[in-house]
């Protein structure tokens, strides 16, 4: 059973609501500032994907002095909707877009098979019907260090979008021969089943 709070995250989920939680990640003067805020150069998160090789190095940062419990949710909300904007604003308009786990599980129930977290309560979903997890890239890149790169997921996303039909489901398929029966895709990312809308 779920709390209001999170029914209430499941039905306003936006382009505009995460665009807010990014945007608290660039302000200089924060009146709720980021943990160890001032390992962050604001001015250099300008939505490039370049900037997330800075955000990359505080969450090295952050990865090597354990984060105290009451900071890992605002840790992961506010990188992983930067991360997961500077992917959006990168694709070409209305072609990716937010979407809540919920709305996610129901047009593909492989996403359900993961248990709702903070890591994947928001999600991307591609015109091309991928689905892509930036919250949990964050978390994983806390928990497993430089080799869960978020500006390298973000290169992969981007990229992913912008293949042609052929070669975008040829990579979908050798991702789901690799994630056949498991739990989480290491790439946090997923396809819809071709007879699924996208949106």
């Amino acid at each position: 059973m779920k709390n209001n709070l999170q029914s209430f995250i499941d039905a306003q989920i936006s382009n505009e609501l995460i665009e807010t939680w990014a945007e608290f990640l660039t302000m200089p003067y924060n009146p709720k500032p980021i943990y160890r805020s001032h390992l962050l150069n604001t001015a250099a998160l300008d939505y490039s994907v370049g900037s997330l090789r800075h955000l990359d190095g505080y969450l090295e940062l952050l990865r090597q002095a354990p984060l105290p419990h009451d900071q890992i949710l605002r840790v992961i909300t506010r990188c992983g909707a930067y991360a997961g904007e500077v992917i959006r604003r990168a694709c070409p308009p209305s072609s990716c877009n937010w979407i809540s786990y919920e709305n996610a599980a129901r047009l593909d129930a492989r996403v359900g098979k993961r248990p709702p977290g903070p890591e994947n309560f928001a999600l991307l979903s591609f015109a091309n019907g991928a689905i892509a997890w930036p919250f949990g890239k964050v978390l994983k890149r806390l928990s497993l260090g430089e080799a869960e790169s978020v500006q390298a997921f973000a290169e992969l996303m981007i990229l992913i979008h912008n293949l042609p039909k052929d070669q975008s489901d040829k990579f979908f398929g050798t991702i789901d021969a690799i994630a056949e029966g498991a739990e989480a895709v290491t790439v946090m990312v997923r396809r819809l089943p071709p007879h699924l809308p996208s949106t």
